[in-house]
């Protein structure tokens, strides 16, 4: 969702039938209905008190279409219409939520002498083992060695499209400080082409076990003077 991408689904949707072209008809033969004479309507007259009133409704025989099908279609028994599985191909943009829905006009279902419905597909974005999204920002772990976090760094990074990105610090880094990379994380939807950062959290963690020598060393720089203080960013 960070660059957009255009998917193939499968969808089950109800269509006209091709053999008959949605008329229910073998060959699509309809006989002019007997009872409306292919008017669509009937008229009815009855009594009540002394007057005659007569009444016009839809024919119940050909429901007010007027016709009635020679025989029935074989492919949609009548019906007029199928049940089909058709592949469409749906553009996401880039920048996409979790959520949001996106129409395709004209690609759903079609009812009965209607025209076709929308296809209206639901977007769910799936987890990243490496980085989360916050707003249009792009959030991953910047693991460090403790030498790094003392001294400062150069190395390289991938990042979510695969590449790589060089990033450095001259200064220690502090636990959970972080690296703004500008444009790296998701577009903004307004259409003015800018992109949030992709946010670099630090991470590092102290060592497991360290030898005699180096308990020296640290002592050493460490002494009661307090020469190294910690700070806060």
């Amino acid at each position: 969702s960070r660059v957009g991408v255009n998917k193939k689904v499968k969808v089950r949707r109800t269509s006209n039938c091709n053999h008959c072209q949605g008329s229910g008809a073998l060959h699509g033969n309809m006989h002019r209905c007997p009872h409306c004479h292919g008017r669509g309507q009937i008229f009815e007259r009855i009594n009540q008190g002394g007057y005659q009133m007569q009444f016009q409704r839809t024919c119940p025989h050909c429901n007010g279409q007027g016709k009635h099908k020679a025989h029935n279609c074989p492919v949609c028994a009548g019906k007029g219409q199928v049940q089909e599985e058709v592949e469409i191909e749906i553009n996401i943009p880039g920048g996409v939520i979790n959520g949001e829905k996106i129409v395709m006009l004209g690609e759903g279902s079609i009812a009965p002498q209607s025209i076709p419905g929308d296809l209206i597909t639901e977007i769910r974005i799936a987890t990243h083992s490496d980085f989360r999204r916050e707003d249009n920002n792009l959030v991953g772990r910047l693991n460090l060695t403790f030498k790094e976090a003392i001294l400062g760094f150069k190395k390289k990074v991938k990042v979510l499209n695969g590449s790589e990105l060089e990033v450095s610090q001259l200064e220690p880094s502090q636990h959970g400080s972080f690296i703004d990379i500008p444009d790296q994380g998701f577009p903004f939807r307004d259409g003015s082409g800018q992109r949030g950062v992709l946010r670099l959290v630090v991470e590092w963690r102290l060592p497991e076990e360290i030898d005699q020598r180096q308990k020296n060393i640290l002592e050493e720089i460490l002494d009661d003077s307090n020469t190294l203080h910690a700070s806060s960013k």
